[in-house]
């Protein structure tokens, strides 16, 4: 686990400090700042993702994350993904666009295309 970390601070070392003690890297604001993830593997139910939050221990649920996808997983199977769970609106394609269930091209004249 500190290998990733140290890694992470050779290469952004203006940016991130680390606590030991805690466990937790800090981000600071710097001018103009951008985090860049490179060189992920495309997410599936089995792993891989940009960026992974949660554990990957048996039994553990975790989240992955690549460039155009979000994948809930949970023993390396697909889990359950809630959003919103407590509450609050859901925005999608606020000002343009269509939304699909069970499909990767909705129909473009209907604002949800449901297969």
């Amino acid at each position: 686990m500190f290998s990733r970390i140290w890694f992470l601070i050779l290469n952004l070392s203006y940016i991130l400090q680390p606590s030991l003690l805690s466990g937790q890297i800090e981000l600071r604001h710097a001018p103009d700042f951008q985090l860049k993830i490179d060189n992920g593997a495309a997410n599936s139910t089995f792993g891989g993702g940009y960026l992974l939050l949660g554990s990957t221990s048996i039994g553990q649920a975790n989240l992955g994350l690549d460039e155009n996808s979000i994948q809930a997983r949970i023993d390396g199977g697909a889990a359950s993904l809630f959003i919103q769970k407590f509450g609050g609106n859901t925005i999608l394609n606020e000002t343009i666009g269509s939304v699909g269930i069970g499909t990767t091209s909705p129909d473009a004249s209907q604002k949800m295309d449901v297969s």
